[in-house]
């Protein structure tokens, strides 16, 4: 059996859970130079290929797959790369809590998921809230870029662009950007697809999503078997998957989803025996981002323990 990763290495890979936020990634990179961001980079041959005509350019790119993103990584070593970094997360958790306004010279995707059916226009991503996102990320003068197959998603994208900051430019191209769905639209017999490219002419305010400094709680009593938990939907929500509990540990862990937005945390609270009490919190080896919907999950918590005494007493 090879035991040998396939990613080659994991230098590129930017852990950003466990980073402040947002990134200084003039710091992530060891250097200053103008910051380049593809949304949905597939295989990694376009981003390698700017990055390696651009040498001067930090690039970053997101993606959701390990898969794509273990090729990239895989590429980026065997070709010598250093201007690249690689996140894995949603593009609008991202641009929310990882990069600063102004920040971004340029953002392009080649070929996004164009969701054609109409019940799943809630999921494409160049919606009108997330070109004004995009619009407060760049720097004044910065272009936005997108180039896609489908003529109706191209439409939709022109018509949520009204009022997000951008002028715009649409034009038509043949296949230039040799990525895995050009091809794959070439080989089919599609020969000229559409281009928009956004001009940032007016900044959006949209400042960054801030982590909070979460408070922990401490209950004198707990009965973890007569534990009753009920989830939140107003704003955050907040569900509670399971329970597990160690009587020799005196340690119960409780896993518990949260869903802000486009950000989903999916972590353990732990209720731990300590002295005379018992300590409530994230457990320890969780990586989250502190947010207002992790602390109504521990308050929530909280909430059910302490209801626990006053039964009792009733």
């Amino acid at each position: 059996m090879d035991a040998r990763p396939k990613y080659i290495s994991l230098g590129p890979f930017v852990p950003w859970l466990q980073l402040p936020k947002p990134i200084s990634w003039d710091q992530v990179f060891g250097r200053s130079g103008p910051l380049i961001l593809e949304i949905g980079f597939g295989r990694g041959e376009y981003l390698v290929r700017q990055a390696l005509e651009s040498p001067s350019d930090n690039f970053v790119g997101i993606e959701i797959g390990w898969i794509s993103i273990r090729k990239l990584l895989r590429a980026i070593a065997r070709q010598g790369i250093e201007n690249i970094r690689v996140i894995q997360a949603d593009a609008r958790v991202a641009l929310e809590w990882l990069f600063p306004q102004r920040s971004l010279a340029m953002i392009y995707s080649l070929f996004p998921c164009p969701w054609p059916k109409k019940r799943h226009h809630k999921h494409r991503l160049f919606s009108r809230d997330f070109l004004r996102l995009a619009n407060s990320r760049l720097q004044v003068g910065g272009e936005l870029m997108v180039v896609t197959d489908h003529q109706g998603y191209f439409q939709w994208i022109l018509e949520q662009s009204q009022r997000t900051g951008f002028i715009s430019r649409v034009e038509r191209t043949g296949p230039i950007f040799e990525t895995k769905y050009e091809k794959k639209w070439t080989e089919l017999g599609q020969r000229e697809f559409f281009q928009l490219v956004f001009k940032k002419v007016e900044h959006i305010d949209i400042p960054q999503r801030e982590e909070i400094s979460l408070n922990t709680h401490k209950v004198p009593e707990f009965c973890p078997d007569k534990l009753t938990l009920k989830g939140h939907k107003d704003g955050a929500v907040v569900e509670f998957k399971e329970t597990l509990y160690d009587p020799d540990r005196q340690k119960a862990m409780i896993r518990a989803l949260v869903v802000e937005g486009a950000l989903r945390q999916d972590f353990w609270v732990q209720v731990v025996k300590r002295g005379d009490h018992w300590l409530i919190g994230p457990a320890k080896g969780c990586s989250l981002v502190p947010t207002l919907g992790v602390q109504k999950a521990l308050d929530l918590v909280f909430e059910a323990i302490s209801s626990q005494k006053s039964q009792k007493r009733g």
